[in-house]
């Protein structure tokens, strides 16, 4: 059931992601590279936004390491950005970079948080 409720989430981040990146994007008819910004930022609070509303619910959220996932979400949806300017490609694939980089940015930091909170508990006997 646990599994479950994790894709869910994942679905729903992904939803949310799309609906804040691509919505504002079209609707305001934004070009020129501005248009990477808007996906940058509308992925990342996607992402984030129902990633921090799920660790409410379950009661794990802890302002501190939300900070750090949303820090994390937006600098590697940058990255994503950034891959899209220096690759020479054409299609729509590439306009998902920032969409991979925001799950990467906000799960990844999420491996290294329990690594630190399992260290430090040990250390603290």
């Amino acid at each position: 059931m646990k599994t479950l409720i994790q894709i869910l989430i994942v679905i729903l981040q992904l939803i949310a992601a799309n609906l804040l990146g691509f919505v504002p994007a079209v609707a305001l008819g934004v070009g020129n590279g501005w248009e990477l910004v808007a996906f940058v930022l509308g992925f990342s609070l996607g992402v984030w936004g129902v990633g921090a509303l799920a660790a409410r619910l379950y009661k794990s959220f802890l302002a501190r390491d939300q900070g750090i996932r949303l820090a994390a979400a937006l600098f590697v949806s940058t990255l994503g950005v950034v891959v899209i300017l220096l690759t020479p490609a054409i299609g729509f694939i590439r306009i998902l970079y920032p969409l991979a980089g925001a799950f990467i940015g906000y799960y990844l930091p999420g491996v290294f948080l329990k690594r630190y909170q399992r260290s430090r508990a040990g250390s603290d006997q």
